[in-house]
């Protein structure tokens, strides 16, 4: 096995990326222009809702939700479990397979929910619009598991061609480059708004458990070469490490507004996961319990200042 470098985050440059930021002004104002797609996606979204059990009693929290496969697997997801054993009425507008850039800047599919010109609305704008209209009480923000999967089977690769083995400061480099402006981004978006809107609306954020890896996953890893297998769990657990830490670092800059759940360490059996990064139904009811908790005393503490 490749030794393990485990280098400070500021030691190196971070890659370049592209700058991007989420202005409210233009996002109004793609709206404006957008209506009725987004008033068909609405309605799309209320029937499937709908058709998926008994409603949620009228005093529940309305609870936005955001992301990708997390909250886009159902039946058995995380805006599934808040809904049945917490009780909340989600609104979830994620999309299974998201990365967290097309959370935060990308365009919805094509014809999605069965809308025509879906593709021509932005997720930002979705997520406006649907934040003046359902009025959240909180917004949960759930992306970036697709980033760390891809992630770490590319620096997997690189730690092998490398004399110097895997080097944990180049994780942490990889994942605050990539992962800390978009939230920045949503968190300034979403504050804005809420702002116009004169509501206080706290947005919970969360990180991952550390990944499964089955004997399955290690075979498929050595594909990428020799030692592959034994370095997928060691990336795999710098990656979800390093990505709470930024998430820790956004929560310390919006006190009072964002709050983060630390999902590390709650899947400790087998039967918690339904492969490497997914979890089954009961691991998912035992997240949802730590994202409820973090949820309520959020709302506790907003209430109380």
């Amino acid at each position: 096995m490749p030794p393990i470098q485990t280098g400070r985050a500021g030691s190196a440059a971070a890659s370049p990326r592209t700058q991007r930021s989420l202005d409210l002004e233009i996002v109004e104002a793609g709206i404006a222009k957008k209506l009725p797609v987004l008033d068909a996606l609405s309605a799309a979204r209320r029937q499937r809702t709908a058709a998926g059990g008994a409603p949620a009693s009228p005093t529940a929290l309305r609870l936005l939700a955001q992301g990708d496969s997390w909250l886009d697997r159902g039946p058995t997801d995380l805006a599934d479990s808040l809904r049945r054993d917490s009780g909340h009425r989600v609104t979830s507008l994620a999309i299974s397979g998201s990365t967290l850039d097309q959370v935060a800047y990308g365009t919805l599919p094509l014809d999605h929910l069965g809308v025509a010109g879906a593709d021509h609305v932005s997720r930002a704008e979705d997520l406006i619009y649907t934040m003046q209209s359902v009025r959240p009480g909180a917004l949960l923000l759930s992306a970036g598991g697709n980033d760390v999967k891809g992630g770490a089977l590319g620096l997997i690769g690189s730690a092998l061609s490398s004399s110097k083995g895997f080097d944990a400061g180049a994780v942490r480099r990889h994942v605050a480059n990539a992962f800390a402006q978009p939230y920045r981004d949503l968190v300034a978006l979403v504050t804005a708004k809420a702002e116009r809107m004169g509501r206080r609306v706290p947005i919970v954020i969360h990180g991952y458990d550390y990944l499964r890896v089955s004997e399955r996953a290690r075979w498929a890893a050595a594909r990428l070469g020799r030692g592959a297998g034994e370095l997928l769990e060691t990336v795999g657990r710098a990656f979800v490490d390093a990505f709470h830490d930024v998430l820790s670092d956004l929560a310390e800059e919006h006190p009072g507004t964002v709050f983060l759940a630390d999902l590390r360490g709650t899947l400790t059996d087998a039967v918690d996961w339904a492969d490497e990064i997914h979890t089954s139904a009961r691991g998912f009811t035992r997240l949802a319990g730590k994202v409820d908790g973090v949820l309520r005393s959020a709302l506790a503490q907003q209430a109380a200042s």
